[in-house]
């Protein structure tokens, strides 16, 4: 999902400088993938050179490979990273860092719903499970988001 984004996914929602997330893995959870996650405050410099350096309207870098994916690149260069820093036994891919944030997020004492809205987790099951969800993103605050993305400092190496 992150390698998907295009500069015009960079928002402001409520003063706050957002990734607004709406490709969401399958068509099932179309909704449920739809979420503006606030940028932690140590990763504002490094978007907004991204937004400044962008060739063809992505945030990041990086062609297609030969299966027309854009994220090939940066899943091997995580791959070595984590090993390098001996994440291998807590995170086995790049997709993986979703359950180590919930996790770490769970033993900050964030609610589950809290959780998924930022994470882009839940069940889609039927329609009142997406009005549910949908209604709980509503009441959970932008600049409570905000304050819980910024609880990840710790979390990971790369944002010290």
């Amino acid at each position: 999902e992150i390698c998907q984004l295009e500069i015009g996914d960079v928002v402001e929602e409520g003063n706050i400088w957002c990734l607004y997330i709406t490709k969401a893995k399958s068509d099932r959870f179309h909704l449920l993938g739809r979420r503006h996650v606030p940028i932690h405050s140590k990763l504002e410099a490094t978007i907004q050179r991204l937004i400044e350096n962008s060739k063809d309207g992505y945030l990041l870098p990086s062609g297609p490979d030969q299966y027309g994916h854009r994220h090939g690149r940066y899943t091997n260069r995580f791959g070595r990273h984590k090993t390098k820093l001996g994440y291998e036994k807590y995170v086995d891919c790049f997709h993986g860092m979703r359950k180590t944030i919930n996790t770490y997020l769970a033993d900050l004492g964030l609610e589950k719903q809290q959780r998924e809205a930022i994470v882009g987790w839940g069940k889609a099951d039927n329609a009142m499970a997406e009005s549910t969800y949908l209604e709980y993103l509503y009441v959970y605050k932008m600049s409570d988001r905000k304050a819980d993305v910024e609880k990840l400092s710790n979390i990971y190496t790369f944002l010290k």
